[in-house]
């Protein structure tokens, strides 16, 4: 880790596991009251245990899809945040906490996924894939292939600053300011899973078998924690902040689990509800 500078604003950083859906979204609202309480960012990584669908905070699925789901033996669970359906499994996820205090807080919103976006690139130069921003909506938005604006899938869909590998999107993210609190997660591919979110969803998508295969030979060349580390320090220089590695503690994880037990919606889905 970096040194303590000056020029460098404090923050925690988290390297997590492998954990179950509901407590992953109970995780990333329990850090955003953190952060709101502590008043310094918080940036988590982490993975899932299983494969886990995770729904936009307003987003409706049938009782059928649900029940495609519950076959499948794949997890339902509902973000805090909005955007579409997101397949997890065999991905890191990433978790950005701000408080109202910190001057990120007050930049413009497009501006902040920009930034991040940057990150994401930065850290995929470092290991040698070759990542791009893009504002989807100019130039290269005809080229995008595959995508249906009004998709329920977020990798099938288009976001306003976009991280691409292979021309494709790599990254999908979905963003909300809570009470005093910035909340910004995603998923970040590193190979494909073996279930198919249209069959689950039974929904067609224009994504072809080829530019699936030729993505996931591309991302899979890398370790893990070559990334997770290059990402770290992509976020430390992004902002100038230090973020301190700190695991979650015994008690933390009480209390995570206490709110992931409470977390349900009439539909019957894990929620994540707001700090």
């Amino acid at each position: 880790m970096k040194g303590a500078s000056s020029k460098y604003s404090p923050g925690r950083f988290i390297s997590d596991g492998a954990r179950n859906g509901a407590f992953n979204m109970a995780a990333d609202l329990f850090f955003a009251e953190k952060a709101r309480e502590l008043k310094y960012p918080i940036l988590r990584l982490y993975s899932w245990d299983k494969p886990t669908l995770s729904v936009g905070y307003h987003q409706k699925l049938s009782e059928d899809q649900l029940q495609q789901c519950l076959l499948n033996d794949v997890l339902v669970v509902r973000r805090p945040t909005g955007g579409r359906a997101v397949l997890h499994d065999g991905e890191i996820t990433y978790c950005i906490c701000i408080p109202e205090n910190h001057e990120i807080y007050s930049i413009e919103r497009s501006k902040i996924l920009k930034d991040i976006g940057t990150v994401f690139v930065r850290a995929a130069g470092g290991i040698g894939l070759p990542a791009e921003l893009v504002r989807v909506g100019e130039r290269i938005q005809p080229e995008h292939k595959g995508t249906r604006p009004q998709s329920p899938l977020c990798f099938d869909s288009v976001s306003r600053w976009e991280v691409r590998l292979n021309g494709r999107k790599w990254i999908g993210s979905a963003q909300r300011f809570l009470p005093g609190v910035l909340l910004q997660h995603g998923s970040i591919m590193l190979e494909r899973s073996e279930l198919n979110i249209s069959d689950l969803l039974n929904i067609t998508t224009g994504e072809s078998p080829d530019e699936s295969v030729a993505f996931a030979t591309e991302v899979r060349e890398f370790k893990q924690d070559d990334l997770v580390s290059a990402l770290y320090e992509s976020f430390n220089d992004q902002w100038e902040i230090i973020f301190q590695e700190e695991s979650i503690s015994s008690e933390e994880c009480g209390l995570i689990e206490d709110k992931a037990a409470v977390m349900q919606y009439d539909d019957g889905f894990t929620v994540a509800t707001d700090p």
